[in-house]
This record gives structure tokens, C-alpha cells and sequence, in this order.
């Protein structure tokens, strides 16, 4: 295991040192100058470099690929430092203890979770599966776009750079793609300790002056290593608190059916015991969150945070982001610590005024000319005139949205807007954006959102109208920078999202929002309504305070009622169905529940709503003429330390607001609830809030007086009890470090003791066959179909089906796939057969005890005659095409 572990920590070392002195200049406003997240930067530019060159055919995707991607982050950092190399020395010797405690963190973090995933590898259950897939398919795809794995002859449609970051890194270490998953999983839980703890870092040495790398440890803490508040019920439910022994010898509890925490509603077995070992406890923290429609029935909703995810050891986009958001969080607070008055006029070319009203006119005819040709290729198509109709409306609204955004980037680009980034900065995020778009298109509009508003807070100066304006025009650049960033990419990506729908009946009940953001919620809250306790006071902040609370919650449940009976008058067909889905009977009792749902929990959007009104009385006085302007051309330490606790309360403001989003409005997906949008943007707002919490910690709260002290112990308590569900958690899914199948990082290995038969098969088939289109059962999500292409990385004919239609959107590329592979495994009739197969392009036909029992009898006389038998041991049979024979 030491030798992987070792080449993993090189290769990424390496990249982040040839990234070094990019990040320096970049981040050249941050104490550290990015020194905490040049690996991070490092292996996104290597990642990244390698997809770009792949896809455009520059290089290979091989290890000569992977190396010359490293070349290239070398060359950027080469290209960064030219000029300044002395400067820079002299900085790292400056800084040297800096620089060695981020790396030792670094290395601890990565070890410490290589350790744990050597206890815990088997890559299986979950969407595991899918993610292996993934890996494999990339690394056996010599060009890019990559094969799906799970839909032979078609690209991968997802957002897959996290997978190709960690094929560079495979690359360039030599491992298997069993190893791999679990050192990626170990590596990205270092760069997010170590990128944690550079931003809170910078922060509190912007505020106070000094390097305070102790209390900069709340940062990782916080961010990754710490629970939520499930893991101390699940305690006390495996102690028996609140149960009542009936004379009948059953157990009540009020409390537990009141809390209603899914499994913990059931009473305990057993007799009470620590720690708790129900079967998989761990798995309730990310399912707090508990909504029940107007029939009594759960309808699962997703509430993951960081730690759950590395336990789980999914590598889902959402965790391969991850350090780079924080990498997004950094860049905006490079932006907010960069003056910018005034915004900057580019003027990057000249744009005559004949030049401008031509090209506006040329691009508004492209609009009314691809419009009225799709309506007319629909209408001779036969389609019905509604249709012809609407395609044409769709078609202009989309063109006319798409001309408004060409000509706004042109106005910014040509000078005759102000932007509100410099040029440099709107490269840079534009990379970075879109970079996160390829990696969790959800986090894109949350950290552009915050580098947006950390831009536009030195701007208001100049009034809220210029302000928008200019932050719209800088955003709409960012975007088209970052389209064009992974334009290689956007054609093989299409989207399950189906618009945005009302959550009418599901508001959050306040003990599972505090269960689930305590920790996070408690200091930062805490912090801040010290901090504003004079506003409150003075100048109407109470009634501004009261307001917001009251009116935030009220406009937005009408926009959603609103939403709502649109839907409803323009979709009737569909409004049977969606009453199914709620559980009601009629549209008369579904209005009456939804309201009376709102009566009876309106506390979490109340809560929120207040934290936004603290938030806004703490910005208004910020920005009041007695505050000192934090955007002036040279800022001195009192504004600076001023605007740090701005720049935090905007973390802390949008968290608040992506944890309201789904109280009232949800995006349409396949899942048909609110489950995916939830889970989505709480784990933004878990990160945003975990920085903003580590920074309120490490606030000197002995300023507040007694009131401070005792905030203080409050805000600490939830930290404590936090850290239950990490202990309980990681000694339950260890198997209390003593797992009875041995220490192994290969998340493979398992298959040598869960089917030892298709473990040799496919042990095989990755050493004597080269990749070719492979025939395996067809059969549902997170079960072993689809094991031979994920373990192999040869593309099967159809995998998971309903993966496949989240990841389209639609079921048509799946065709009669799952007929035709059972037909194929039936049929006694070779002509038939072999159809099936030149259709496909089926090179191996995969037979093991999987294909035996779902396609009971397989017909295998046809494949005897007419295929060559390449395999045969063990009860797993692999023929392959004789045109194809001894390759």
C-alpha cells in the first residue's frame, strides 16, 4: 500500500509545486498567495489539460498524454514566475512555517483517509459502481470524448472532469482503477483539509494581522471532518432514551415519532449499547431530512455534507468539485480584497458604432431565420399547429436571450460597459466556472454568485442600478469565457432538468433543520447577531429586521402558489398526475393541506429569513457613511478587517438563501421531488457556512463582554456534539478497524470473495483482450449488473437503464437495448443472433452465473458454433467474434 500511497502524494506534490508560482500570482491579495491551493490548482490545470488536448486530438489519452499535461502546468507555472523567481524565493523563505504546516496537514489528512480507506474499499453499493465505470472507461478511451461505459456508441452525457482528473492521476502512478478510487478518494480529502485551511487562514490573517495557524485548523474541522447532530441520536436511541416498555413487552416513544428520523421512528433491538451498531446507522445523517406527502408516505429527501460523503467514499461530482469550490471561495475572496472603486473599462478591441449596429442586426436575422426554419420543419412534418407554435416561441425567446448575452459581452469586452472584473480576473473565472460547470454544473451558479457579489460590494458606491448593470454584463462574460473554456464538452452533455416546480406541501420541520445545520448554523448566527446588536437597536433595524423576516417567507410562498396555478392552467393534463404524486385527492385538499402544512411549520423559513435580515443590518452598516469605504483605492487595515467580516457575511447571507430555495421551489428532474435540489444546494451551503462558522470561532469573543462568553460556549457545544458522528461513524464503517477481509486500497479485491468466478473472468479479460464492445445482463441501479464494463472498462450495451435516462433525460438512446440483450442470451437462432450483435457492435459475449440466472435458459449452442469460446473456467464462459479471433 506504501507505494501507491507515496506515487499518489508525488505526482500531486509535483503538480502543486509547477503551479506554485501561478498561485502566487494569482492570489497575490491572499496572505498565503494561494500557497494552500496550488495543488488543487495544479491538478485542475493537469486534469484539464489532458481532457483539452485529448479531445482536440493534440495528445493521447496515455500516460504520454498524462505527462504532457504535467508539461503544461509546468509551462504555466514557468511562464507566472519568469521575472520573478528571487521574489518569489525570498516570499517562500518568508514563509516558511506557513508553507510546512499546510503541507504537513495535507499529507496527515491524505494519509490518515488512505488508512481509512484501506479498511473500508470495496467499491460496491451505492453509485460506486457508476463511478468505477466511469474511471475505467476513461482510462480505456484513447481519445475523448470517453465512452459511456453503460450505452455502447455513445459518449459519456455528464458532468465527467472529476473522473478525468483522477485518470491524469492514474496515469501518472501506474495503478488499476480499483486502487485509484480509493487514493482519489484519500487525496481529495486532503486538498479540501488543506484548501479549508488556507481560507479560513487568509481570512483571520486579513482580519487581525497575525498568522493564526492554529484556530486556521477549524477550517478542515469544520468543513470535512465533523458530523452533523444524527450521530449523537442514533446514540440515544442505542441507549433506549425516550423508549417506554409496554406491559405487553413492545416499546413507544412520543419523542421518537415526533422527531421522526426515518429508521431511529422503530424501536430499538437488544439490549442499550455504545457505540451503536445498527446495520449501516451511519447512512441516517444524510437522510435528516424527512418529508411525508399528504398520503402519510416518506418521500426520501438527501441531506449530505462533506464528511458523510468521503465515509461513504462516493467519488460523485459533487465530492470531486469539492476542492474546487473552495478553490471558486478563494477567487472570491481575491476579487473582494482587490479594489475596484470604480470597475474597469477593458476595451479589449474597437468597436465602431457601424460595426455594432450591423453585427446586432446580423445576429438579430440568425435568431428570426433559425426560428421560423424549425417551425416550418415541424409544421411540414406534420406536427400540430400548438406545437409548430410553441417551437417557434421557445426558439425566439432562446435567440433573443442568447443575441442580449453576445451583445452584452461585446459591449463589456469592446469597453463600452463597465466591467465589474479586471481582465485577468475574468479569465480566471471564467476557467474556473467553467471548469465547476463540467465537474457539478450546481456549484457554478453558487460560487459565481458569491464572486459576483464580493465584486459588486465595492461598486455600490456608484448606485444599485450601475452596480447591476456592470455585474450582470461581468457575468454573462464569465459565462461565455467558461462555454468556451469546455465547448468541446457541451455537445455530448444533455440534461435530465425539466424547469423549476412549486414545493407547495413540503416545508422543513425545525428539529431536522437543526439536527442536520447546527454545528455550522449555531457560531456563525451567533457571531453575527452580536455583531449587530447595535443596529437592532437604532435607526428601524428592528422593524427593518421584522420585515424581512416576515416578508422573505410570504413573497416567496406566493411566487410558488403563483407558479403553481400557472402550471396548473397551462398544464391540466398533467395536474391528475401531479396530485398522485402529493398524495391528494382533489385540488381543493391539496391547497387546503399545503396551506395548513405552512401554518403548522414555518419556523426554518422564519429562522432563515431572520439570518438574512442580520445579514442585511450588518452589510447596511458596513456600507453607512460612519464605515470607512471599503472599496477605496488604498485600503487601510481598519477597512480591510472590516470588509473580511463583509465578505464572510455574504457566505453566510447566500447559504441562507440556497437552503430557502427548496422551501418553496424545486428543479424538475427524474426523481420527481425536491430530493435532488435539496441535496445540492445544502451541501453548498454546508461549505459556505462551515468557513463562515470556523472564522466566528476564532473571533475574540471576549469583545462582546459576558453576552459573548456564554454565545461562546453555545456555539461550541454543537462542534462537540458533532464530532459523535464522526467518531461512531468511522469506528462502525471500519469494522472497528479490523476488517475480516485484511487491509487492501484495491476497492476491487472484494470480487475474489463476493464471486470469485467473474474476479478471475475479469482479471482476464483487462490483461489478453483489448477493449471491445462487451454483452452482459441488462438489470436495474445499484446492483451487480453492468459489473464486467465497470470492472473492465469495456462498453456494455445497456447497464443501469435508469441511470442512463437521469443522465439524458429521455429513454430514446436506450432503444429495445434490454430486449435485444435478453433475445440475445434466448434466441436458439444464430441469424437473429448475430443481427443483435453486428447492430451493437458486440465483440464479447460475457456468460457467468449473473447472465444464468436472469436470462434462465441461455441458449449457448449458437455461440459455440458460430464464436470462439476465448474463456471458459469457473462457470464463466467469454466467447468473442471469429473475424475478432486472437486479438
Amino acid at each position: 500500500m506504501i507505494g501507491p500511497i507515496a506515487a499518489w502524494w508525488l505526482a500531486s506534490t509535483v503538480a502543486g509545486a509547477a503551479a506554485l508560482p501561478l498561485a502566487w500570482r494569482l492570489f497575490d491579495r491572499l496572505p498565503d498567495r494561494g500557497m494552500g491551493l496550488s495543488r488543487a490548482l495544479g491538478v485542475l490545470i493537469g486534469g484539464y489539460s489532458l481532457w483539452l488536448g485529448s479531445s482536440a486530438g493534440w495528445i493521447r489519452n496515455a500516460p504520454s498524454g498524462a505527462v504532457a499535461a504535467m508539461l503544461v502546468v509546468a509551462i504555466a507555472g514557468w511562464i507566472a514566475g519568469r521575472g520573478r523567481w528571487r521574489e518569489i524565493a525570498v516570499w517562500l523563505r518568508q514563509h516558511l512555517r506557513t508553507m510546512l504546516i499546510l503541507e504537513a496537514l495535507f499529507l496527515l489528512a491524505y494519509v490518515a483517509w488512505a488508512i481509512v480507506r484501506a479498511h473500508n474499499p470495496e467499491i460496491v453499493a451505492t453509485e460506486k459502481p457508476m463511478e468505477l465505470a466511469f474511471l475505467n472507461a476513461i482510462l480505456r478511451s484513447p481519445q475523448f470524448p470517453p465512452t459511456d461505459p453503460w450505452l455502447s456508441g455513445y459518449a459519456i452525457s455528464y458532468y465527467y472532469l472529476g473522473y478525468v482528473l483522477l485518470a491524469w492521476l492514474t496515469w501518472l502512478t501506474g495503478v488499476s482503477g480499483g486502487v485509484a478510487f480509493n487514493l482519489g478518494n484519500a487525496l481529495w480529502f486532503g486538498l479540501v483539509a488543506s484548501g479549508a485551511y488556507s481560507l479560513v487562514f487568509n481570512l483571520l490573517a486579513v482580519r487581525f494581522g497575525t498568522r493564526r495557524h492554529l484556530a486556521a485548523l477549524l477550517g478542515p474541522l469544520l468543513v470535512v471532518t465533523v458530523g452533523n447532530l444524527a450521530g449523537v441520536f442514533e446514540v440515544m436511541h442505542s441507549l433506549h432514551w425516550f423508549w417506554d416498555r409496554q406491559p405487553d413487552g413492545t416499546m413507544t416513544s412520543t419523542f421518537w415519532t415526533w422527531l421522526n428520523l426515518d429508521d431511529l421512528t422503530a424501536p430499538p433491538s437488544g439490549e442499550p449499547r455504545f457505540p451503536p451498531d445498527r446495520f449501516w446507522f451511519w447512512w441516517q445523517g444524510a437522510r435528516v431530512i424527512s418529508d411525508v406527502d399528504l398520503a402519510g408516505r416518506r418521500v426520501e429527501v438527501i441531506d449530505e455534507f462533506p464528511f458523510f460523503s468521503f465515509l461513504l467514499a462516493d467519488n460523485h461530482p459533487h465530492v470531486l468539485a469539492l476542492p474546487f469550490g473552495l478553490l471558486a471561495l478563494a477567487n472570491a475572496l481575491q476579487v473582494f480584497l482587490t479594489p475596484r472603486a470604480g470597475g474597469f473599462r477593458l476595451r479589449w478591441f474597437e468597436l465602431a458604432d457601424r460595426t455594432w449596429s450591423a453585427g446586432l442586426r446580423i445576429v438579430v436575422d440568425l435568431v428570426v431565420v433559425v426560428a421560423v426554419g424549425r417551425a416550418a420543419g415541424l409544421a411540414l412534418s406534420g406536427s400540430l399547429a400548438t406545437e409548430v407554435a410553441g417551437a417557434l416561441v421557445r426558439t425566439l425567446l432562446l435567440g433573443a436571450l442568447a443575441a442580449a448575452g453576445i451583445a452584452v459581452v461585446a459591449a463589456l469586452l469592446s469597453g463600452r460597459e463597465t466591467s465589474a472584473l479586471s481582465g485577468r480576473e475574468l479569465l480566471l473565472v471564467g476557467w474556473v466556472s467553467g471548469c465547476l460547470a463540467f465537474l457539478n454544473t450546481w456549484d457554478l451558479p453558487i460560487y459565481l454568485s458569491l464572486i459576483l457579489a464580493a465584486a459588486g460590494w465595492h461598486m455600490l458606491p456608484g448606485g444599485w442600478r450601475a452596480t447591476a448593470r456592470s455585474l450582470g454584463a461581468s457575468g454573462a462574460t464569465v459565462l461565455a469565457v467558461g462555454g468556451a473554456s469546455i465547448l468541446l464538452w457541451l455537445p455530448t452533455f444533455s440534461s435530465q432538468a425539466g424547469g423549476i416546480l412549486p414545493n407547495l406541501i413540503f416545508p422543513t420541520r425545525l428539529p431536522q433543520f437543526l439536527i442536520m445545520f447546527a454545528v455550522p448554523l449555531v457560531p456563525i448566527a451567533a457571531w453575527l447577531a452580536l455583531r449587530v446588536r447595535r443596529e437592532l437597536r437604532g435607526a428601524g433595524g428592528w422593524r427593518l429586521a421584522l420585515g424581512v423576516t416576515l416578508g422573505v417567507p410570504l413573497g416567496m410562498l406566493a411566487l410558488s402558489w403563483l407558479l403553481g396555478g400557472l402550471i396548473a392552467a397551462m398544464a391540466a393534463e398533467r395536474v391528475p398526475e401531479a396530485l398522485a404524486g402529493m398524495g391528494a385527492s382533489s385540488l381543493t385538499e391539496a391547497a387546503a393541506s399545503a396551506f395548513a402544512r405552512r401554518i403548522d411549520a414555518p419556523s426554518v423559513a422564519l429562522l432563515l429569513s431572520l439570518m438574512l435580515a442580520l445579514a442585511w443590518l450588518y452589510l447596511r452598516a458596513a456600507r453607512s457613511p460612519a464605515s470607512p469605504p471599503t472599496g477605496a483605492a488604498s485600503p487601510g487595515a481598519a477597512e480591510v478587517a472590516r470588509g473580511v467580516g463583509v465578505f464572510v457575511v455574504l457566505m453566510f447571507a447566500l447559504g441562507a438563501a440556497l437552503i430557502l430555495v427548496p422551501e418553496y421551489f424545486y428543479l424538475r428532474d427524474s426523481f420527481g421531488s425536491r430530493m435532488n435540489t435539496v441535496f445540492k444546494l445544502y451541501y453548498g451551503a454546508w461549505v459556505l457556512w462551515a468557513v463562515g462558522a470556523a472564522y466566528a470561532l476564532a473571533w475574540p469573543w471576549e469583545t462582546f463582554g459576558r453576552a459573548g462568553r456564554a454565545a461562546l460556549a453555545a456555539a461550541v457545544v454543537p462542534l462537540a456534539l458533532g464530532l459523535v458522528y464522526t467518531a461512531t461513524a468511522l469506528w462502525e464503517k471500519t469494522s472497528h478497524f479490523n476488517p475480516a477481509t485484511g487491509r487492501t486500497l484495491d476497492g476491487t479485491a472484494h470480487l475474489d470473495f463476493d464471486d470469485p468466478s467473474d474476479a478471475a473472468a475479469i482479471r482476464w479479460m483487462r490483461a489478453a483482450l483489448e477493449p471491445g464492445v462487451v454483452a452482459e445482463a441488462v438489470g436495474g441501479s445499484y446492483t451487480s449488473y453492468g459489473r464486467v464494463s465497470a470492472h473492465t472498462g469495456f462498453p456494455t450495451v445497456l447497464g443501469w437503464p435508469f441511470h442512463e435516462y437521469q443522465w439524458r433525460g429521455d429513454f430514446a438512446p436506450q432503444g429495445s437495448r434490454a430486449e435485444d440483450i435478453d433475445r440475445l442470451y434466448r434466441t436458439r437462432d444464430w441469424d437473429e443472433a448475430r443481427a443483435i450483435l453486428d447492430r451493437y457492435g458486440i465483440r464479447y459475449v460475457y456468460i457467468g452465473l449473473l447472465e444464468r440466472t436472469t436470462y434462465d435458459p441461455v441458449i449457448t449452442r449458437k455461440f459455440d458454433v458460430f464464436m470462439e469460446k476465448l474463456y471458459d473456467q469457473n462457470d464463466v464462459t467469454i466467447y468473442g467474434r471469429r473475424t475478432e479471433a486472437g486479438s
